[in-house]
């Protein structure tokens, strides 16, 4: 969620600086530059921003998020008091404005109403300090109206935000899950590889193809529907492998499989030991075996490269007669099909 709201987020930051920089600007009321406290909060509230763009964390950004309100009412009020007279006639206004405009800020109404709080005390003084008493009740008729549209703005925005992320999120899952077994696909595999191949430290991660053997034979033999259960087996056994980092079926009976190993024979044992018994389970009545071929991940190395290593090898350990691992034409590697 937080990484939907990064760009409304910040457009609404620089919003509100552009807006306080302009009216400091073009203010009429005043000619005196910059004081040392308000280069400080200035800088500070700059050096908030920065923390809310790059904040790895939910929690963190929240609270900045807050505290970047709190700023800028403090840079307006600034310039409020250097107006005198004249900004306590415009306190309500840009109070107002603030509580309002950044309501669209928030992950969260809790953090809005703390942010809209801040503002109200930040300004209190200014807003309160000269009013009759009569007028009092229409200042808080006024605060809390201002707050309350903030506040549903808010619950509008987010509750739209949140939607829009859930259908995207729900939209990415299905074009990047295979429908029958729900392990991830081609594509998302294919994503996970070149990411991998760019890595400077991919040296430890070897990537195999997996093959069923005479998969055609199963489906002649006992029907599409046992062979679609033996896929969703396969799939299953596959998840489970020793030092798994991603997998995915590329098509048909085959898959593809990253893991992280000290050494390729590392790697060749845990796809041995994980796949020594694939007629356990749901397909027990079934006794089907693989063949693999292995291929280092190396840095820089394209996923067209990988696959090709990978389907050289696996082309080896079907000539060789299947129920293997080939990790090169000189390391092959045998696991008895179950009996």
């Amino acid at each position: 969620m937080k990484t939907t709201l990064i760009l409304p987020s910040t457009l609404t930051q620089c919003l509100g600086i552009v807006a306080w920089a302009a009216s400091w600007y073009f203010n009429p009321y005043f000619n005196s530059g910059l004081s040392s406290a308000v280069c400080l909060v200035f800088a500070a509230l700059l050096c908030n921003s920065l923390l809310m763009v790059y904040a790895s964390s939910s929690v963190v950004w929240r609270v900045a998020s807050v505290i970047y309100v709190g700023f800028l009412a403090m840079l307006f009020r600034f310039e409020l008091l250097l107006m005198a007279e004249s900004g306590q006639l415009w306190s309500l206004v840009v109070s107002c404005l603030i509580v309002t405009g950044m309501s669209a800020f928030y992950i969260e109404v809790k953090d809005y109403l703390m942010a809209a709080l801040s503002v109200w005390v930040i300004m209190w003084d200014i807003n309160v300090g000269t009013l009759p008493p009569s007028y009092l009740t229409l200042y808080y008729v006024a605060a809390v109206s201002a707050t309350f549209l903030g506040a549903n703005i808010n619950l509008t925005f987010t509750r739209a935000m949140r939607e829009a992320y859930n259908l995207q999120e729900k939209y990415r899952s299905l074009s990047e899950t295979d429908p029958l077994t729900q392990a991830p696909n081609r594509r998302a595999l294919m994503q996970n590889l070149e990411l991998s191949s760019r890595a400077t430290s991919a040296s430890k991660l070897w990537f195999a193809m997996l093959d069923i053997d005479n998969f055609k034979k199963i489906n002649d033999s006992f029907g599409h529907d046992v062979g679609d259960q033996v896929l969703i087996h396969f799939a299953n056994v596959i998840a489970n492998i020793p030092g798994l980092v991603y997998f995915g079926r590329l098509g048909g009976e085959e898959f593809g499989v990253v893991v992280a190993a000290a050494s390729v024979e590392g790697a060749a044992d845990a796809l041995l030991k994980a796949l020594a018994h694939t007629s356990d389970g749901e397909g027990d009545y079934v006794h089907y075996s693989f063949s693999a071929g292995v291929s280092e991940v190396k840095a820089g190395s394209s996923s067209t490269e990988l696959l090709s290593r990978a389907d050289k090898h696996l082309y080896l350990a079907k000539e060789q007669g299947r129920s293997r691992v080939v990790c090169s034409e000189h390391l092959v590697l045998t696991a008895l099909a179950p009996a």
